[in-house]
């Protein structure tokens, strides 16, 4: 590909998506451009130990402030059974954050690294059972690195509980601090190279979710995926499965699939 062209595919790609390398569970340092709104929804299903199952969808807006700053809103809803009586249904947490790209450099038009940093709070707006039931401060950052046809992302995230149910159904709505770490890496598939005519692209993801609260219990996700980006939407499927857990005041997450969709305006 000339230069010229592949400078042109790279501002497009750049300038008008937020999804550029943005995995499914996994946080990244992308961000709605100014004046942009991201519309991001999620349908999940996760089979929890103790014969709990999970239901729930969870809305995700994201809107540029600036090229640097963004403010997010997500609002997740569940429905909970236990052998498929419902145990606890409602809203979940309204989580409001802020988020910042404090440093980025541009290898070539397409190879890109940037770190982002986000902080706000987690409101218990639903029963405490699916909630913290409070106000619970959130911090964290994201390192994000773009190399041809690969892409990684490393997150963290600490959450302060303020309140907390004695008989949680899920991490962070127990009366513990949650430390959350995500690792993701994307590989490119289709297409090889990028060209003026072709501005989407799949991908094949590979992440790993770490929950670990403060009382002790521990759980790590295995995530591998399926995601297709173009410039003003995008299409994912993830699934989760156990790899390791040690849990011990609440049902610990087994088998996990999620479908999305995510949009531009």
């Amino acid at each position: 590909m000339r230069l010229g062209s592949l400078a042109a595919v790279s501002l497009l790609l750049l300038s008008s998506s937020t999804f550029a390398q943005e995995a499914i569970y996994t946080r990244s340092a992308t961000q709605p451009a100014a004046g942009v709104l991201a519309w991001r929804q999620q349908l999940h299903y996760m089979d929890y130990t103790q014969g709990m199952k999970e239901l729930s969808e969870r809305t995700m807006l994201s809107y540029g402030i600036t090229g640097n700053l963004a403010v997010e809103a997500q609002l997740p809803v569940y429905s909970m059974t236990h052998h498929w009586y419902r145990t606890a249904s409602g809203a979940g947490d309204l989580l409001l954050l802020a988020k910042g790209r404090i440093w980025q450099r541009h290898d070539s038009a397409i190879d890109t690294a940037r770190i982002g940093v986000f902080g706000g709070a987690a409101f218990g707006v639903g029963p405490t059972e699916l909630t913290g039931g409070g106000v619970d401060p959130i911090l964290g950052a994201v390192y994000m690195q773009v190399a041809g046809r690969h892409g990684i992302n490393v997150a963290a995230q600490y959450q302060l509980t303020t309140a907390g149910s004695n008989q949680p159904l899920m991490p962070g709505a127990g009366k513990a601090d949650l430390f959350r770490t995500d690792v993701a890496y994307l590989w490119r598939f289709a297409p090889e190279e990028y060209t003026t005519e072709e501005d989407a692209a799949w991908y094949l993801t590979a992440e790993a979710n770490s929950y670990l609260e403060t009382n002790g219990n521990y759980e790590l996700l295995i995530s591998p995926g399926l995601l297709y980006e173009g410039t003003k939407f995008a299409l994912e499927l993830g699934v989760q499965l156990p790899a390791v857990q040690h849990v011990s005041n609440r049902p610990a997450q087994g088998f996990g699939i999620t479908l999305g969709f995510r949009l531009l305006f």
